[in-house]
């Protein structure tokens, strides 16, 4: 069975040790599993982001597979995104069969979660 993370940076990629990271993690038959890290002086690593109203469809084919999320963006960033925010972003596998299919969105050469080579999202108007 396939996981993939999607990976928010919540306020940007300047400062990797306070970053907070929201993870959202889903498999093949849409189950989910949701986490909250609050930057290392903030607590660390939590699992109670719990955020509600996921929305998640996945489709299988002999060949490929297809994910989509959609999710609150409320509960994220005390629930106001600015327009010209800018958050890191990634997504990537968490587990594969083959280490021959490891691939990311924004290929970091290493932690998935690391700043300094994490892709962005920039929100508009």
């Amino acid at each position: 069975m396939r996981f993939l993370a999607l990976l928010l940076l919540l306020g940007g990629c300047a400062d990797p040790i306070e970053n907070h990271i929201a993870a959202l993690v889903v498999n093949s038959v849409s189950a989910m599993e949701d986490r909250l890290n609050r930057g290392r002086t903030a607590g660390g690593s939590t699992m109670a982001w719990n955020t509600t109203g996921v929305e998640i469809a996945t489709a299988i084919s002999a060949s490929f597979g297809t994910i989509g999320s959609a999710f609150p963006a409320a509960d994220l960033n005390d629930g106001a995104i600015s327009p010209g925010a800018v958050w890191g972003f990634n997504i990537c596998p968490v587990r594969v069969t083959n280490l021959s299919e490891f691939s990311q969105w924004a290929p970091t050469y290493g932690d998935s979660h690391g700043p300094d080579r994490i892709g962005y999202l920039v929100f508009g108007r």
